[in-house]
């Protein structure tokens, strides 16, 4: 128990009765109230966490999917009206930046929707962002 709660239910109990047992007493009872109040809050079950934990690779997934087409698409209106159509630098260019905004959102919003564990969270999700990829190109060969 808190030290400050203590010192209250001491003072509290000193203030009730001037009896040495009646104090002991009534600072025994509050302290049971408190444990049992604590262990009422540890049963109910926290929905909000259950919720975000579920939901928070779906976020990611179209978080990175909305970066990627909005960044390609802003890219590719920039680089045809400053660079041309076609080029090669224009290609890599959108591609690159595409991507890496993609992996940056997805690694963003997963922390970000995650209730708890954000390391933990981002070291995965950036491990996953690195592997999907991958494994795509794998079974497109």
């Amino acid at each position: 128990m808190d030290q400050a709660v203590v010192i209250t239910l001491i003072s509290i109990a000193a203030i009730k009765g001037s009896n040495a047992i009646t104090g002991k007493m009534y600072i025994k009872i509050v302290a049971d109230d408190m444990a049992k109040r604590d262990m009422d809050k540890s049963k109910k079950i926290d929905v909000k966490a259950i919720l975000r934990w579920i939901a928070f690779l779906p976020a990611a997934g179209i978080a990175g999917f909305l970066a990627y087409n909005i960044v390609w698409y802003l890219q590719s209106i920039t680089t045809w009206i400053f660079v041309g159509r076609g080029t090669i630098l224009e290609i890599y260019f959108i591609r690159y930046f595409s991507h890496l905004c993609m992996g940056m959102a997805t690694i963003y919003v997963a922390c970000f929707v995650a209730p708890s564990s954000k390391k933990v969270i981002a070291l995965v999700t950036s491990g996953l962002v690195l592997v999907f990829p991958g494994e795509l190109l794998y079974f497109m060969l």
